[in-house]
């Protein structure tokens, strides 16, 4: 008897409870068109060729130290950006790379870096992100002879 009883509750709670609609007692809050949207970022390899014209070394008293040379060939580095969306189509952040390139019988190497606050904005369309934007920053070169 009391194995009967409990199954009838049991089916009768399950029925209710199928039988339930689902309502929300809280009023939907509207985004804000610029809320926050997520973030992305990374570090990446990159590398690139590079020419320059020729150029001359010299010491303090301005006399030419070897031969000129010039840059040409693979420049290679590493970089990273991080970007923080608002609303759909706005991301804010950060991006910097280094890049060296190795040249001259001295192993001789000249090597730009650069970063900066960068502004962007991006549309997705189907499975391709296109984006335009800018970066405002500096950089600096070092060479090594």
């Amino acid at each position: 008897m009391k194995r009967i009883f409990f199954f009838t509750i049991l089916l009768i709670f399950s029925l209710l409870e199928i039988q339930a609609k689902e309502t929300d007692t809280i009023p939907e809050k509207k985004r804000h068109p610029m809320a926050f949207s997520g973030y992305q970022g990374g570090m990446m390899f990159h590398l690139g060729y590079v020419q320059s014209k020729n150029f001359q070394f010299n010491d303090l008293s301005d006399k030419p130290l070897g031969n000129p040379y010039q840059l040409k060939g693979m420049a290679y580095g590493i970089g990273g950006a991080i970007r923080v969306g608002f609303g759909k189509h706005l991301r804010v952040g950060m991006e910097g790379y280094v890049s060296t390139h190795k040249y001259g019988p001295n192993a001789s190497s000249a090597k730009i870096g650069w970063g900066g606050l960068l502004l962007d904005s991006h549309w997705k369309i189907d499975k391709v992100t296109i984006f335009v934007g800018g970066v405002i920053g500096g950089g600096s070169t070092h060479t090594q002879h």
